[in-house]
């Protein structure tokens, strides 16, 4: 197993081989170069700035420095953000989620450490790393791009905005029926999606495993099985520990994982021109609720659509729509809560896919002001780990990820 920490004083010789190993294997910088003696300084950088490393099985195998705006490794920091340098994985660790394990790190404690922005620099025969950064939803930002010796200085940013919530997100999704059992705020809607059947730890675990058997009665009086939602070792939440070896005992097991992307909104004049062509309804239609549907393997018949129009129209949203001549062709709902923008359903018929009109729904949902016209400050949404479409997607605009949980189903 990995672990992520601030280097501890008998780290940071071993970060400084690290870094200079991996550099000069890599072929970024030769042996014996002058900067070989900059990367492997790292009592300087666990001095001066956020020393990472990742250790594994007692050994350092990888090391990332982070560092604010005005501090003295801070190359391209502007005022508010915080840069990331030196990531640098052992060669002999590559491959088992290093590099990965260090930035989705230095991004967690840039953001608890109130950063409203991320960036770092890397040069062009860096593929690796970039599509590393790319995948983790840092985007690039050639307006800031820059040169140094070896060539082109490639420069990437990330937004940071906090988590919602479980709180917040059940807000923007509520089920048919809730209960409070223990610290579980239990879901049921007639077995219509996990999101609205399941039992949630809003705030803490406290009474979580002593409640557990009332968790399972409750829903078993219901007709449905025991649907539990738990944050994972990634989630900034505590993890469930020894829930989930009771959980395991009991014979639960994870049938899904879901990460929840978040990022700040701009104004409704990013949508623009994507907008154009967008319908905007305060409730959904028959032919918003099928285009929806229409996704949803397990849903068919009159029953599902009314059970989704009850659990869609919980809350004040708006539901966007795109046709063409023959119909409905995508869909998109956009609920508020406070500040927060939760974006969900987003559907495209396969008609009409590979032509934007996912990134078009999205904008425009964005953009979308709640009822009193007021347009969102945050933007969220769910997106399970399979489905690596539509996580490209909202990379590619911009959302990171700052949560990540399970459902385990008995």
């Amino acid at each position: 197993m990995i672990e992520v920490r601030a280097a501890r004083p008998e780290d940071v010789a071993a970060a400084g081989e690290v870094c200079v190993a991996a550099y000069v294997t890599d072929g970024h910088v030769p042996a014996g170069h002058w900067y070989t003696a900059e990367l492997g300084d790292a009592a300087t950088r666990a001095a001066e700035a956020d020393l990472l490393v990742a250790v594994e099985d007692g050994t350092v195998v990888g090391t990332l420095t982070r560092a604010p705006a005005g501090t003295p490794w801070a190359e391209v920091a502007e005022p508010g953000e915080h840069e990331l340098r030196m990531l640098a994985v052992a060669p002999v660790a590559r491959g088992r989620g290093v590099g990965e394990a260090l930035v989705r790190s230095a991004l967690d404690r840039a953001r608890g450490d109130g950063a409203a922005r991320v960036v770092l620099t890397t040069v062009e025969f860096m593929g690796t790393a970039q599509r590393l950064y790319a995948r983790l939803g840092l985007r690039r930002a050639p307006d800031r791009d820059w040169r140094v010796e070896t060539g082109a200085a490639l420069v990437y940013v990330a937004d940071l905005v906090d988590r919602p919530g479980p709180r917040l997100e059940v807000a923007t999704w509520p089920p048919l029926s809730t209960r409070m059992i223990g610290p579980w705020q239990l879901g049921i809607s007639a077995g219509f999606t996990r999101r609205g059947n399941s039992a949630v730890l809003l705030d803490s675990q406290d009474g979580a495993l002593a409640s557990l058997d009332d968790v399972e009665a409750a829903y078993r009086a219901a007709g449905q099985r025991p649907i539990l939602r738990l944050a994972t070792d990634r989630s900034p939440a505590p993890a469930a520990g020894p829930l989930r070896a009771e959980l395991d005992a009991r014979g639960y097991r994870t049938v899904s994982t879901t990460r929840v992307l978040a990022r700040p909104v701009r104004g409704a004049g990013e949508a623009g021109a994507a907008a154009s062509g967008v319908d905007v309804a305060p409730a959904p239609d028959d032919a918003w609720l099928a285009g929806w549907l229409g996704t949803k393997t397990r849903t068919s018949g009159d029953v599902a659509t009314e059970v989704a129009r009850r659990l869609l129209t919980g809350v004040p949203a708006r539901y966007l729509t795109a046709r063409d001549r023959d119909g409905v062709i995508g869909v998109v709902r956009a609920a508020r809560a406070g500040d927060w923008v939760a974006l969900s359903c987003l559907a495209v018929d396969e008609r009409a896919r590979r032509r934007g009109l996912g990134r078009a729904l999205t904008l425009a949902a964005l953009g979308a002001p709640d009822e009193d016209g007021r347009p969102a400050q945050r933007a969220f949404l769910q997106v399970e780990i399979a489905n690596t479409a539509a996580s490209s997607l909202y990379r590619s605009l911009g959302f990171v990820e700052v949560d990540e949980y399970t459902y385990a189903e008995l």
